[in-house]
């Protein structure tokens, strides 16, 4: 299992809520001691109970292919295409697409 506190965050999108989150954000992370690339997924839930936060922040290494694939869709120019097609990704839990997630391979990323 790779290091947490060594990655980075070069990008993040924040997606709109959803039936579980009030705040998503998919981010591109990389680690320039081991050279590992991934993704991170931040979300935060403020439901319940006043004073009620919730919030989970994990990381994922990914292979060349879906790292390159996240950092294309990250960069794209029409912010809200790239919004909708991470939104789908996410929503099918990064099951159908050209990224690859190793769903137990992740880690807790540091809090900041």
């Amino acid at each position: 299992m790779p290091a947490s506190s060594g990655f980075t965050i070069i990008e993040s999108i924040q997606l709109p809520p959803d039936n579980r989150s009030d705040d998503i954000f998919i981010q591109r992370i990389e680690n320039s001691t081991t050279g590992e690339k991934g993704m991170a997924i931040y979300e935060e839930s403020r439901r319940g109970g006043f004073d009620s936060e919730h919030w989970h922040h994990r990381g994922y290494i990914l292979d060349e292919s879906s790292y390159n694939e996240l950092s294309l869709l990250m960069s794209m120019k029409d912010r809200k295409e790239a919004i909708s097609r991470l939104e789908r990704l996410y929503q099918n839990h990064f099951s159908e697409g050209e990224i690859t997630v190793v769903w137990d391979k992740g880690f807790t990323m540091p809090s900041s």
